[in-house]
């Protein structure tokens, strides 16, 4: 057991600015107001939950856009995580507020991307799951390659457990594995699960929002605790799965 990095908020973590250290993360991405991410109790939260929680929130109308999109999200950008270690495991968990219409592109949770050493992010080449042209159904993004989750739609106002674990190769070895509330839900093995074209790893976590001209007249919040990057299962694991939520079917790739 390796736990790389814990990412948990705690009650002392507080907004700056845009780019400037919020806890243990490094910087913001277009969030110009303070109250659109604060740390409040999980306790008051429904769901029982313990620690303190990172509640992200785009308003409606917001008035901070990047060239079209809105991202409420909050960055790590460390050596080693996971250039040292191949096999991989994150995990978070989750709740969703608000109203979601279909058109805008998603990106909740946590977020994995490539960057080029001088240029910036690759899009869509690293691993991230949001929600796309569906209301509410989860979308994964593996390489630059799109996957719907179906039958997984995301659930509103209940907590979430959602956990990555990926083998990191650039050749036909590599693979991904979701697991939701504790349960194996999609898989896809021997496929290449990154490029070649990368200089670093970046972690986000929180809340992107694409297409603001679809979303802008809507409030959507995300909130997340104990966001976790490990080497094996039990480092990042904290679901918890009383039926009827374990009731899914598998999909594999």
């Amino acid at each position: 057991m390796t736990l790389l990095f814990d990412g948990s908020f705690k009650a002392t973590d507080y907004w700056i600015g845009i780019h400037e250290p919020f806890g243990v993360w490094t910087g913001f991405s277009c969030v110009p107001q303070p109250d659109s991410l604060v740390v409040i109790a999980a306790s008051i939260l429904p769901g029982n939950r313990t620690g303190w929680v990172g509640k992200f929130k785009i308003e409606a109308s917001a008035d901070y856009d990047c060239s079209g999109e809105q991202h409420n999200q909050i960055t790590l950008r460390p050596n080693g995580i996971p250039s040292m270690y191949e096999e991989v495991w994150y995990g978070w968990s989750q709740m969703i507020s608000g109203v979601w219409p279909d058109a805008p592109i998603y990106g909740v949770g946590f977020g994995e991307s490539y960057y080029y050493v001088d240029e910036g992010t690759l899009p869509n080449a690293g691993l991230k799951i949001g929600s796309g042209q569906t209301n509410n159904r989860p979308e994964l993004t593996i390489n630059r390659t799109f996957y719907q989750l179906t039958g997984h739609d995301y659930q509103l106002d209940v907590w979430e457990d959602w956990m990555f674990h990926v083998l990191w190769r650039q050749n036909e070895t590599g693979y991904l594995e979701i697991y939701k509330n504790g349960i194996l839900i999609w898989s896809k093995y021997n496929f290449a699960t990154k490029t070649t074209s990368y200089g670093d790893f970046g972690h986000k976590i929180g809340l992107y929002r694409g297409d603001i001209a679809h979303g802008a007249e809507y409030t959507q919040i995300v909130y997340i605790l104990d966001a976790k990057i490990g080497t094996t299962r039990e480092d990042v694991d904290a679901a918890t799965c009383p039926p009827p939520l374990c009731d899914f079917t598998i999909t594999q790739l």
